[in-house]
């Protein structure tokens, strides 16, 4: 049995999003729009008032990879100092478009946050999404949702806590940093193949997810061991009795709940067809990682993961690997986007 712990290593370098150039211009484009909020919203000292930001998702996991289409972006939480009850939560969110609006950059209302594009020659670069907070007396907090013409009935301010994902899925991690690496780097993973098999359905958070609540400490310098152990677990995870609505046919469907947040299921509005996509994908993923684990030849098992991942995925020439032994898989612990 061979393993191709050096390829991994190469695989997570090419797709990782980089710590210095593309990280440093996400955090740049961050400080200016959160700088110029707070002046924008300093002008009318009777409107709402910026309090804090934070951030969330991927940069703040530190699971981010490198975008298939190239426009890069952040997820930056923002509260408000505002009474959720004197304020609409779309009417919040126009505050914050008209503050941010500028010639070099678009500002849209989305469901869950505002989103500000930055263009070049013409195509998305970058995005910063910007989920708007307002917090009551008690300490909740409450996310502003709802598009600019959605029906009322959308347009609602959600119980949220943004900060608590993040602090429950590093926290599984905080006493062992090998195992928080392999979790990153399993996480990149499983989000580059989504991509690579067209599954955009199947949510970077739900990804986040099922890696947190499957991976254990097994084998530190084996990923593909360690991954296969997850989809495993995941594919085990099909057993929540549905009717297809259409059809009126029983199916299992796969649940992921979010951490933190008891009852939400992150594949809720998933319908049959994807359901059944989504498991017939894993089981081509788990066959192939069991065939790399079969696989005696380093090369004929990088030719499997590169049809599975990607060309990121790198094939060695025969003399490359002619020294099995792979070398330990550090990192720096950085956060990105």
């Amino acid at each position: 049995m061979t393993n191709p712990q050096k390829q991994y290593q190469t695989f997570h370098s090419n797709i990782r999003l980089g710590r210095y150039e593309e990280e440093s211009t996400l955090r740049d484009k961050r400080d200016l729009l959160i700088s110029t909020l707070k002046d924008e919203l300093k002008k009318d000292s009777n409107g709402p008032q910026f309090v804090e930001y934070f951030n969330q998702g991927s940069y703040a996991l530190g699971t981010g990879i490198k975008p298939k289409n190239g426009d890069y972006d952040i997820d930056v939480g923002v509260l408000l100092d505002c009474d959720k009850e004197e304020y609409g939560s779309v009417e919040i969110k126009k505050i914050v478009r008209d503050a941010l609006t500028h010639t070099n950059r678009t500002v849209t209302i989305k469901r869950p946050c505002v989103t500000v594009t930055y263009l070049k020659n013409g195509t998305p670069d970058y995005h910063v999404d910007l989920p708007i907070y307002t917090e009551d007396d008690k300490g909740n907090m409450y996310l502003a949702r709802g598009k600019e013409f959605s029906s009322e009935d959308l347009k609602t301010w959600e119980i949220s806590n943004p900060t608590e994902l993040t602090d429950t899925i590093l926290g599984k991690f905080e006493d062992d940093s090998n195992l928080r690496h392999q979790f990153r780097r399993c996480t990149r993973y499983l989000k580059q193949w989504r991509n690579e098999k067209s599954l955009d359905f199947f949510k970077s958070v739900a990804i986040t997810t099922a890696v947190y609540e499957h991976i254990t400490a097994e084998d530190y310098e084996n990923d593909n061991k360690t991954l296969l152990s997850v989809v495993n677990k995941v594919l085990g995870q099909f057993t929540t009795f549905s009717i297809d609505p259409e059809t009126t046919e029983p199916y299992f469907r796969l649940v992921i709940n979010l951490p933190a947040h008891e009852g939400v299921d992150l594949l809720e509005k998933l319908n049959r067809n994807q359901i059944d996509n989504l498991k017939s994908k894993l089981k081509d993923l788990k066959s192939s990682l069991e065939a790399v684990n079969e696989e005696t030849d380093t090369v004929e098992a990088c030719k499997i993961l590169n049809k599975t991942f990607g060309s990121q995925f790198p094939i060695p020439e025969i003399q490359e690997v002619s020294e099995a032994t792979p070398q330990p898989f550090y990192i720096q612990d950085g956060k990105s986007a």
